[in-house]
């Protein structure tokens, strides 16, 4: 599991303290297995390592330094991910969530579809802020252990928070490493 980190706070636009999300990254112990598994899933993920003499001679290129440099993002063409609650909301909050999710469908190939059976997408409420998996990084992640967290989130979770969380997420879970979760 990853080291836990404090979620930093941040005044909304009423000036009340609002959750900020934060990347996860995998436990260095995970890096090199996750990197082969991203540029398994789409070759284009492998850094051009090739480049690095020319920018230092005599280094030395490890495993864990070619990991480091490896984007995570899904195949080109059409990716269908499965999405999973650990914690069993409603069937009108897991439609929502989805139908966030989904809006991703409007600028990238990639929908999200519920699954009970072995989803790659696990979401969880629990305390701890937002956060999310960059990508790929989804399999790595033991199959019991969320790959999302939306602390909190009900039906009366305001629809600007939705936009801006949920759909923030979602872009980290697809690979984009957005700076705000502002992004929708």
């Amino acid at each position: 599991m990853s080291r836990a980190r404090k979620t930093p706070v941040a005044p909304n636009a009423a000036g009340a303290e609002a959750l900020v999300c934060t990347p996860r990254m995998l436990p260095r112990s995970k890096w090199v297995a996750a990197a082969r598994n991203a540029v398994d899933v789409n070759p284009v993920n492998h850094p051009p390592i090739e480049r690095l003499g020319l920018v230092q001679r005599g280094l030395v290129i490890t495993h864990e330094r070619i990991a480091v440099l490896t984007t995570k993002y899904w195949r080109a063409g059409s990716v269908k991910l499965t999405v999973g609650f650990l914690d069993n909301p409603s069937t009108f909050l897991r439609r929502r969530i989805l139908s966030h999710m989904n809006a991703w469908a409007k600028t990238a190939n990639v929908s999200f579809v519920q699954s009970s059976s072995e989803p790659q997408v696990r979401i969880a409420r629990a305390l701890g802020g937002y956060w999310s998996y960059v990508g790929t990084d989804i399999l790595s992640i033991a199959a019991d252990q969320p790959t999302m967290n939306l602390q909190g989130f009900t039906l009366l979770t305001p629809e600007s928070e939705f936009r801006r969380v949920v759909r923030h997420e979602t872009g980290t879970r697809w690979g984009f490493r957005t700076s705000t979760c502002g992004a929708s």
